[in-house]
This record gives structure tokens, C-alpha cells and sequence, in this order.
């Protein structure tokens, strides 16, 4: 059993995201998204999904900071 979100909410979930996102402010949009992260990685069935997810969001975004490797 498939337990990822079916492609045809994928749009509306990153439209939810983003008016969320939309909503805090400014000074506080990392803290924001660090508690989403947390709370979305508090539904995942282990940290291997959570690894994989991290790969995927950084993808693109590497830098000296090691993302989704583990590393500080």
C-alpha cells in the first residue's frame, strides 16, 4: 500500500504550504519551516524516509552545509 500523497493533490498541497508560509512573518519563516519539517518527519514510518526526504528537498542546494548527508 502506497502511503505518498497522489500526484493529483500535489498542487493544492504546495498551494497549502505556501499561503501558510505566506502568513508568518518574515523574521520567522525558518522557525516556521523547521516545525513543519519536524512535525511532518514525526509521521514518517522511520529515518530513512526522513533521509530520503531531505535528499529530495536539497537537492539542487548543496553547499558547504552538507544537506541531507548527516553532517553539521
Amino acid at each position: 500500500m502506497d502511503s505518498t500523497l497522489p500526484d493529483q493533490d500535489f498542487e493544492q498541497a504546495y498551494e497549502m504550504i505556501a499561503r501558510a508560509i505566506d502568513h508568518v512573518d518574515p523574521e520567522r519563516e525558518r522557525l516556521f519551516l523547521a516545525r513543519l519539517a519536524l512535525a511532518l518527519a514525526h509521521r514518517l514510518p522511520d529515518l530513512k524516509a526522513l533521509e530520503q526526504a531531505l535528499a529530495v528537498a536539497g537537492d539542487g542546494l548543496e553547499g558547504e552545509s552538507g544537506i541531507g548527508s548527516g553532517a553539521p
